[in-house]
């Protein structure tokens, strides 16, 4: 899902400038076991690189879930595509939710439109 941010007033950027952070819930959508974390990163960088709408360098990458229950394979494999792993702990209820919120509510202050917003959670 993406989600284009228009609180703020236009720039003068070139759409194909436009900048993109991409927030992952891995607690609520994770890497499948039989599925490395390299190629899930690439995929989802793929999919946002052929698609016809939405233009732009992906400038954040975070994935948000409690890293101590992830294995080291799965956390080396997001280090290693760029991807930012942000420990939320799992005691309390809605942290990574409450995670994602701050960051975006961040990225779109920071990035006025034309930016991209991509959420990649259940």
């Amino acid at each position: 899902m993406s989600l284009q941010n228009t609180n703020l007033p236009q720039q003068n950027r070139n759409i194909s400038d436009s900048p993109i952070a991409i927030l992952w819930d891995m607690e609520n959508c994770p890497v499948p076991s039989d599925v490395r974390p390299e190629d899930v990163a690439g995929n989802i960088r793929m999919a946002l690189r052929v698609h016809p709408i939405i233009n732009g360098a992906v400038t954040v990458f975070s994935a948000y879930g409690d890293f101590n229950g992830f294995s080291r394979r799965l956390r080396e494999g997001c280090q290693r595509t760029g991807v930012k792993l942000v420990d939320v702990p799992n005691g309390r209820k809605d942290a990574a939710d409450k995670a994602i919120l701050v960051d975006m509510f961040l990225f779109a202050l920071d990035n006025p439109p034309p930016s991209y917003i991509m959420f990649d959670l259940r």
